[in-house]
């Protein structure tokens, strides 16, 4: 943090400086100058927090200072010096947002009781900026991940995150929950608020069990620090989350490429085989809308990969195990004399009756009513 005194007298500046515990209140560069316009070019260029100013100077006075001051830097918190008490100065520097309005001679108690306020106020505020804009940038990227990658929304992403904006190279990561009912929402929120603060990252949700991670890619690379936070995280939250991080790459033309590789790494590290796992999420989802494309994606591989292994490993194609599944599930359910064919294609994830009875006339020879009649049962 960077502060300036700004007096005309030089024993001022000197009182003022030695004063002062600077190193206590974290402020590492200190200024000064006995003239406002040279005072003002500084504080332009070094964007310091905290300004010490006498109200009385020649060529401009210290509530000018200010106010053309806050133009050049609206965050900075002023403290002005007076040889007189004078109400109409104190009720202006009041109106500029000042933080204290000290007579002289200056002590020691009240110029570090004021330095303490100026810096206590500087950095509440900042944090309230830096948690705002964490915030903004968390649901601009979920809404990247989950709404759909546009130019648009990847160009408001890098708005809203300046460090991010400074390359084209980063490491993408997904962490994965095998729990779909762990709540990451909680998990996602904790991880992008330190990746943020910090400058190194964001994070949120792509789905209900995947964290996607971003990681510009400097001259150093942050992923081993992201990895040991991630074992924290585990333990805080009480989850399991195996991760992976991909090599640099160049976003976001690559996004597509990254993503699907390092969420196969992913399950391929959680020590389960990818094929069994699909195989034993179509059992427990049939009922949703599942598609060879949102398996490809949720699962992190091709559309081609999954088509060819699957039919490969269990002599079946995927989308046609898919169906005999749901059609097996409606022959069960055929036996609820309260429920319609209508409502039973519905619970078996094929709303369209007509289509459902077309796919039953596949699978089994016969439309559904016909099945119902043959077997015994009646609508």
């Amino acid at each position: 943090m960077k502060a300036i005194i700004v007096d005309d007298e030089p024993h001022v500046l000197a009182v003022a400086r030695l004063l002062v515990d600077w190193e206590k209140y974290h402020i590492h560069q200190l200024f000064e100058c006995m003239d406002a316009t040279e005072a003002l070019e500084i504080i332009e260029r070094e964007q310091p927090a905290i300004l010490l100013s006498d109200i009385r100077m020649p060529q401009m006075d210290g509530l000018t200072l200010i106010e053309k001051a806050r133009e050049k830097n609206p965050d900075l918190k002023s403290i002005l010096i007076s040889a007189y008490s004078d109400f109409a100065y104190a009720q202006k520097a009041v109106g500029l947002g000042c933080v204290d309005y000290l007579l002289k001679p200056l002590t020691e108690e009240g110029l570090n009781d004021a330095v303490e306020k100026a810096v206590t106020q500087y950095n509440y505020e900042k944090n309230l900026r830096s948690e705002s804009q964490s915030d903004k940038s968390h649901i601009l990227f979920s809404r990247y991940l989950q709404e759909g990658r546009s130019n648009e929304y990847w160009h408001s992403l890098l708005t809203a995150v300046p460090f991010l904006a400074d390359t084209e190279l980063f490491h993408l990561g997904i962490l994965f929950s095998q729990e779909e009912d762990t709540a990451l929402e909680p998990v996602a929120e904790f991880l992008h608020q330190y990746l943020y603060r910090e400058n190194i990252g964001i994070a949120a949700l792509r789905s209900k069990n995947i964290i996607v991670v971003l990681l510009p890619a400097y001259d150093y690379s942050p992923v081993d620090r992201v990895q040991q936070l991630i074992l924290r995280l585990e333990e805080k939250f009480s989850v399991s989350l195996p991760s992976a991080f991909s090599s640099i790459c160049v976003l976001p033309k690559d996004w597509d490429d990254a993503y699907i590789s390092t969420k196969r790494m992913v399950l391929l590290s959680c020590g389960t085989d990818t094929l069994e796992q699909i195989h034993q999420y179509i059992l427990e989802h049939y009922a949703e809308d599942l598609s060879l494309d949102y398996l490809a994606e949720h699962f992190g591989l091709s559309l081609s990969y999954l088509s060819r292994s699957f039919k490969k490993r269990y002599h079946n194609g995927l989308i046609n195990f898919l169906t005999e599944i749901r059609i097996n599930k409606a022959i069960v359910l055929m036996k609820d004399h309260s429920s319609s064919i209508a409502e039973i294609a519905l619970q078996v994830g094929i709303p369209d009756p007509k289509y459902f009875s077309r796919v039953f006339r596949r699978v089994t020879g016969c439309s559904p009513a016909e099945y119902r009649k043959e077997s015994g049962d009646s609508l």
